[in-house]
């Protein structure tokens, strides 16, 4: 696991730390809140407080694989 500080930086001056995720991507500790998760999917950057977010931005909406919507007629 790597963790970073950044000490020069105004986000380090407030205790901001990075570590790597378990599986992709990155999570950013925000005292006094939640880990933030940051991960770049395709082309699209995923930043959540929900740590399966990117995955399920990479799996797509549940109705595109291959199963019909319920709203839908």
């Amino acid at each position: 696991m790597t963790m970073a500080k950044l000490p020069s930086s105004p986000l380090g001056a407030a205790g901001l730390k990075v570590k790597r995720g378990k599986s992709r991507g990155h999570v950013v500790t925000v005292p006094g809140w939640r880990e933030v998760h940051v991960a770049l999917v395709g082309s699209t950057l995923t930043i959540s407080t929900d740590p399966k977010f990117a995955q399920q931005v990479e799996r797509g909406p549940r109705w595109s694989r291959g199963s019909p919507r319920s709203d839908r007629s």
